[in-house]
């Protein structure tokens, strides 16, 4: 039995619209029931809770997909249905009554509450050739109920293949634009055609020194003595740096210039790294930039990220200082520092800190996450340190930062711990 171009798909309005859109992908159905709300019920939901505009996005989305040619018939849930669980499967039952036992109906029931997926298994106990299914996204699996349930889960895949940053974006109601600023590494699966390669090698081999020669090789830049990380993370400090352009009108010449000293720093890293190539981080973008700390960190982690997802097949989209804007306009909400988008619609977003991480911040970007890829979302916080920093006299504010991600309950990936960890994030 094949499972697509059905006749009968229903499924439940909620946030979590990427689910409903791989169902519809992998099924095609030709028309589309959706179990929704009506205006009047929506109103006494809580604050964020708006099923209309969850609707809004996925028709939006379905009607630019080429691939899809379904007819979708909203079925609007009542005060009087919402709170009488036999209403509530009278109400559906009289809805699909032209449609005869014979024809099965597929019941995606991922987005809908539990007590509504109760009632819809009792509707299919008494409808012998219809299949109702879950797509669980920890463990991302089919869980099915129905006659051919185990066909159905061998042949139906709980993926997309052509799934990108901006249709995911826009099944949550924001979207994503090309900018300047942000670098594409992979889309659709695809490895980007335009990636600095002498940029890859120098971030990719500036970290494996780090991590093994860098931790005990000391340097002396202009009076300041550190590990290259401890003088990078340095920079950072008000105090003691200045940009070019404050650096003239200081009238006390009092503080070093931030770019000078960086550039200082990593001409003793090259006598010391011989494996760091052509890339010229002294005219680089992050060097312009007035903390340069924070974006040559960003890209240590990005493309040590890379690295590890080039070639795994369930990384779609990677993507850095991806700006996320409301629907369509030039109002940026956030900046993603590092995302990945999976197989299954699963957005991981990485946040990275240089510096200090307030509860505000933290808080923020788990928001975002949150909706940006529902339930299945992964706000991650990425430090410059290794865990045994926390035991040290490694930066304070480094170390508050950990302590606030822990708070907001975000994930923390150390930075030795880079490699294994995606891994088991990809699973």
């Amino acid at each position: 039995m094949e499972f697509n171009n059905i006749e009968h798909l229903v499924i439940f309005s909620t946030l979590n619209q990427i689910t409903n859109y791989i169902a519809i992908k992998s099924l095609k159905p030709k028309n589309i029931y959706n179990i929704t709300f009506s205006e009047g019920l929506s109103e006494d939901f809580k604050y964020g809770i708006k099923p209309c505009e969850w609707d809004e996005n996925l028709e939006a989305v379905l009607k630019i997909d080429k691939d899809i040619d379904a007819k979708i018939n909203d079925l609007k849930i009542t005060e009087n249905e919402y709170g009488d669980l036999e209403k509530f499967k009278s109400f559906i039952l009289e809805r699909l009554k032209h449609i005869d036992e014979s024809t099965p109906i597929y019941w995606h029931i991922t987005g809908g509450q539990r007590v509504f997926a109760m009632a819809i298994y009792d509707i299919v106990k008494n409808r012998p050739n219809d299949i109702l299914f879950y797509l669980e996204g920890n463990s991302e699996k089919i869980i099915s109920e129905g006659k051919d349930k185990d066909e159905f889960n061998s042949k139906v895949k709980y993926e997309l293949r052509d799934l990108d940053f901006k249709i995911a974006f826009q099944l949550m109601g924001y979207d994503t634009k090309e900018i300047r600023s942000t670098q594409k590494l992979k889309e659709k699966g695809i490895k980007a055609e335009n990636i600095n390669l002498d940029e890859v090698n120098f971030y990719n081999a500036l970290y494996q020194w780090m991590l093994n020669e860098g931790e005990n090789e000391k340097f002396e830049i202009d009076s300041e003595k550190g590990t290259f990380k401890e003088l990078l993370l340095l920079s950072n400090s008000t105090s003691k740096f200045i940009s070019e352009e404050e650096y003239k009108k200081d009238k006390n010449k009092s503080r070093k210039i931030r770019q000078e000293f960086l550039n200082n720093l990593f001409d003793e890293v090259k006598n010391k790294c011989n494996k760091l190539g052509k890339y010229d981080i002294k005219n680089s973008r992050e060097m312009k930039m007035g903390f340069p700390a924070g974006y040559i960190f960003e890209k240590l982690v990005g493309y040590k990220i890379y690295d590890v997802i080039k070639d795994n097949h369930k990384i779609l989209g990677m993507e850095m200082s991806l700006k996320v804007f409301k629907d369509e306009s030039n109002h940026c909400i956030d900046e993603l520092d590092i995302v990945l988008l999976t197989n299954t619609g699963r957005i991981l977003n990485f946040e990275c800190k240089s510096g200090s991480l307030g509860g505000d911040n933290a808080k923020s970007h788990h928001f975002t996450t949150y909706v940006l890829s529902g339930v299945f979302g992964a706000p991650i916080f990425m430090t410059p340190l290794i865990k045994k920093d926390l035991k040290g006299d490694t930066d304070k504010k480094l170390i508050a930062a950990c302590s606030t991600a822990k708070k907001a309950k975000i994930k923390i990936i150390y930075l030795e711990k880079i490699e294994c960890e995606i891994k088991k994030l990809i699973g």
